[in-house]
């Protein structure tokens, strides 16, 4: 089949990968961080006691490869539009944190994110983000986990090209 120039062609980067996914945290998180009916019962982990987050790092500490992302917010400044970028700045902070691998992916409450500090520390272990600077950051000023074994996509893809 032959293609024109101009039309979109679509790469395994593009097309939806299916990811099973778990959300992570106690009752409060869902009820305010949440609209109703966002995270349906089947993939929601509703913690109590940290305690039953063991599991979850169990299934970590047996990976290889984990894929790390935070996800988070702050007020806009005028005159300083990276104000909410900044994690030293205290009303600015991490809604989430993401975990996981292709086969499944944790969406954990931040308030847990402590708890995932021995997983990040981890030597043994791979883990990949995507502009691991700004994920750093957040995860050393806000949590005091220094990630360790970082492999950052955002780098690898500047060198590259």
């Amino acid at each position: 089949m032959k293609r024109n120039v101009f039309e979109p062609v679509s790469t395994p980067l593009e097309d939806e990968i299916p990811t099973p996914y778990t959300v992570v945290g106690s009752q409060q998180w869902f009820d305010t961080a949440f609209e109703e009916s966002a995270v349906s019962p089947d993939q929601q982990v509703v913690i109590s006691d940290p305690q039953q987050l063991q599991p979850i790092l169990a299934q970590l500490r047996r990976l290889p490869l984990i894929g790390v992302d935070t996800e988070t917010t702050g007020p806009y400044k005028v005159g300083d539009n990276a104000y909410a970028l900044n994690p030293v700045n205290e009303d600015c902070r991490i809604v989430l944190l993401q975990l996981g691998n292709e086969d499944r992916v944790w969406v954990i409450d931040p308030a847990y994110i402590p708890y995932f500090k021995e997983v990040l520390e981890n030597t043994d272990q791979l883990h990949l983000a995507h502009n691991w600077e700004y994920d750093f950051k957040w995860l050393l000023v806000k949590n005091n986990i220094h990630p360790l074994r970082l492999y950052c996509t955002m780098l690898a893809e500047q060198l590259l090209t």
